[in-house]
C-alpha cells in the first residue's frame, strides 16, 4: 500500500459556525456590570432592544443605548422631577406610544451606588404591576358526555 505524501492529501474544510445572535453593545454590558451587585440581572433581547429581568420580573428596558426603568403612578414622580422622559415608540401607521418606563438619569449610569435607587424604584413598580394583573380566565368546562348503555341483548 502506497501512502500519499502530506501535500497530496485531500484538504478538509471545517464547517463554518452558524452566526451567533447579535452581540450586546458596550452600553448593555456596562449597565449589566453596574446592576450586577444588586442581584442576578438578565438582559433578554426583545424588539431591537433588551428587557432587564431580576428573578423573572421585568423591571427595565435598554433601547437606543438608553436605560429605562418601570414606573407606576407613585414612582413616576421621582423620574419626572429629575427631567427623565418616558420610553416612546411609533406604532406602524399610528402616533407615538408611551410606555410606563422612564429613562434613568444620566449620572445613574456611571456608578453602581448611583443606579441603585432607580433600580429599586423600577423593581417596586414591576412588583406592583405584577400584583395588579388578573389571573388568566379559565376556559369554561364542558359538561361530561353521557354514555347510554344498551340493555338489550
Amino acid at each position: 500500500m502506497v501512502k500519499k505524501p502530506a501535500a497530496q492529501k485531500k484538504a478538509t474544510t471545517k464547517k463554518a459556525k452558524a452566526p451567533s445572535l447579535k452581540s450586546r453593545s458596550a452600553f448593555v454590558e456596562k449597565v449589566l456590570a453596574l446592576l450586577s451587585p444588586h442581584g442576578d440581572i438578565q438582559a433578554r433581547p426583545m424588539f431591537g432592544g433588551y428587557g432587564l429581568y431580576l428573578d423573572g420580573l421585568m423591571f427595565g428596558i435598554i433601547a437606543y443605548d438608553k436605560l429605562f426603568f418601570k414606573t407606576d403612578a407613585e414612582t413616576r414622580v421621582r423620574f419626572e422631577r429629575v427631567g427623565s422622559k418616558p420610553f416612546t415608540y411609533v406604532r406602524a401607521g399610528s402616533k407615538a406610544v408611551s410606555l410606563s418606563y422612564y429613562e434613568a438619569p444620566p449620572r445613574a449610569t456611571y456608578h453602581a451606588r448611583a443606579i441603585h435607587p432607580w433600580l429599586e424604584l423600577g423593581v417596586i413598580a414591576a412588583r406592583g404591576a405584577q400584583k395588579v394583573k388578573k389571573p388568566a380566565a379559565k376556559a369554561p368546562r364542558r359538561p361530561a358526555k353521557r354514555v347510554v348503555k344498551s340493555t338489550r341483548s
